[in-house]
């Protein structure tokens, strides 16, 4: 495990939206400004090739159903986090770069009983950091 792996991979999700967000291209059907939606989850996987014919690099276990759930019940614009990477970005002492917005999703984890909530952060750069004319929400701190 790459040391700060959490952070790394937080900064790449916030630099991704900041590239999507100050992008010209806009979607080709509606007009509209692309929108980037993330979700970031920690747990163990296991990874492997599968495949002959077309060999592909595959990851399984329950985590991975997890983190897709973060992604797609998640917000397009926004750093979708799972309590889990909260507790990773803490646990690697790296949790004071970002400012999170807590919120309740629907569940998100394999064989999860129907309205069962799982809970979820939106992750941002802090204050700090963002150039002063971009006005910000406000965002509380965990």
């Amino acid at each position: 495990s790459t040391p700060n792996h959490g952070r790394a991979l937080a900064h790449l999700a916030l630099n991704m939206q900041a590239s999507v967000a100050n992008s010209e291209y806009r979607n080709a059907f509606t007009g509209e400004p692309l929108s980037l939606r993330v979700g970031l989850h920690a747990g163990p996987v296991v990874a492997g090739v599968v495949g002959y014919k077309m060999p592909r690099y595959h990851l399984f276990g329950p985590h991975v159903a997890i983190a897709n759930g973060i992604e797609a019940s998640g917000v397009g614009g926004r750093v979708n986090v799972s309590s889990d990477f909260v507790d990773l970005l803490r646990d690697e002492g790296d949790i004071d770069e970002f400012e999170l917005e807590w919120r309740r999703a629907p569940c998100s984890s394999p064989g999860g009983r129907r309205g069962e909530t799982r809970a979820q952060a939106f992750l941002s750069h802090p204050a700090s950091c963002l150039p002063a004319a971009q006005p910000r929400s406000r965002h509380h701190s965990c």
